[in-house]
């Protein structure tokens, strides 16, 4: 379903049309043959390293999970594009700090798309005094 929202909201192709094709060079040669992945390998390493992340850090039985993830990724695909090796421990924060901005980003859009219906739910909630 995750990739099926993802397909469906065109993320994927618009980032298969920026991938350059270019290589992202490694310093793990014992874990790849060669020292580095094409841009095509390394988009799906973060794309599924992000998913990880996701699902790492909120309850995995989170129904609408798939959507959470491609609507975080819709705003912010760009770090599927990073030629930064995904699997590099140097590169680590820097992926951790991306994916938690994306996550926040997008938690900020929809409390901004949906503020006049929040007001309204929490309005049973505020001291009346």
């Amino acid at each position: 379903m995750l990739i099926f929202k993802i397909i469906e909201s065109g993320i994927l192709d618009s980032s298969i049309k920026k991938i350059g094709g270019v290589p992202i060079y490694s310093n793990n040669k014992p874990v790849l043959k060669k020292d580095y992945v094409d841009s095509y390998n390394h988009y799906v390493y973060v794309l599924d390293n992000f998913i990880h992340y996701f699902y790492d850090n909120f309850n995995y039985n989170i129904d609408s999970g798939y959507e959470i993830i491609a609507a975080c990724l819709k705003n912010n695909s760009d770090i599927l594009l990073c030629n930064k090796y995904v699997f590099d421990n140097d590169n680590i924060k820097y992926y951790r700090r991306e994916y938690d901005k994306i996550i926040v980003s997008n938690f900020y859009y929809n409390i901004c798309t949906f503020k006049e219906e929040l007001n309204e739910y929490f309005e049973d909630f505020l001291c009346k005094g």
